[in-house]
C-alpha cells in the first residue's frame, strides 16, 4: 500500500485514488489493509467490478502464481489498464 499512500502524500484525494486486483479474495486483503491505515476512502475493485467506471488514479494490484491465469484475458487487461484518467501506472505484486 506504500503507492497509495505515495499518492496521498502528493495530496492527492483519498477518494480519486482506486485500487484495482484481478481476484475477489484479494481486494478483501487491500480493504483490510487500507482500513488498518484509515484509507477508509481509496475505493477497491475488482477488474471486472470496475468495467464501465474510472477514477483519477489508478493502482493495478498483482498477485503473483504459477499461471498467469487473467493475465491472458485481453479483455480484462484492457479494463485494468483503461480506467484512469491521469496518465500515471501504479504496478504492485504482492
Amino acid at each position: 500500500m506504500s503507492e497509495v499512500q505515495k499518492l496521498i502524500d502528493r495530496n492527492i484525494p483519498q477518494d480519486k485514488i482506486t485500487v484495482i486486483t484481478f481476484y475477489g479474495a484479494q481486494k478483501e486483503e487491500i480493504e483490510k489493509l487500507l482500513l488498518q491505515k484509515r484509507l477508509h476512502k481509496v475505493s477497491v475493485s475488482t477488474v471486472d467490478s470496475m468495467q464501465g467506471k474510472e477514477n483519477d488514479h489508478i493502482v493495478i494490484s498483482c498477485v503473483r502464481t504459477e499461471k498467469l491465469g487473467f493475465m491472458t484475458d485481453k479483455q480484462r487487461i484492457n479494463v485494468s489498464l483503461s480506467r484512469f484518467f491521469f496518465l500515471s501506472f501504479q504496478f504492485i505484486f504482492f
